[in-house]
């Protein structure tokens, strides 16, 4: 080796090497061990995660479809609330319509028995009048 700077080249080309080996091994390492625990990661999602997410998912459905029975009958409870107040409206105009002739003959039957209570009152009166001693 005839030259000393080619020699020190070397050396240095020959540790930067070195360095570069064992970072890429650490890395190596690290990216096995980074596996394994994604490995483990997606094992304990698998077997632990996804039965419980499928059972709630199994009840929200249950669920849903005991919602859905619950609202079909409120929904035939409130049509059959509006069939009956329709028909109670309807059985209230009928019978407002029959009375109104029956309230206007005991009104007039009341105007009568006023004009009656009113010549009674009278008749008392004049009788009253007429026992007086003079």
């Amino acid at each position: 080796m005839s030259n000393p700077w080619l020699t020190v080249f070397l050396v240095v080309c020959s540790l930067a090497v070195i360095v570069v080996t064992v970072v890429l091994v650490r890395m190596a390492n690290q990216l096995v061990r980074s596996g394994a625990e994604l490995e483990r990661l997606a094992r304990s999602l698998s077997e632990g995660l996804l039965p419980r997410a499928e059972r709630v998912l199994d009840q929200a459905q249950a669920e849903l479809v005991e919602l859905r029975a619950a609202t079909e009958a409120a929904r035939k409870v409130t049509q059959a609330t509006s069939r009956a107040a329709e028909t109670v409206s309807e059985i209230t105009l009928t019978t407002r319509d029959a009375i109104a002739p029956i309230l206007g003959a005991v009104r007039e039957i009341g105007d009568a028995m006023k004009h009656v209570t009113a010549v009674t009152a009278g008749f008392k009166t004049a009788l009253s009048v007429l026992r007086r001693p003079r």
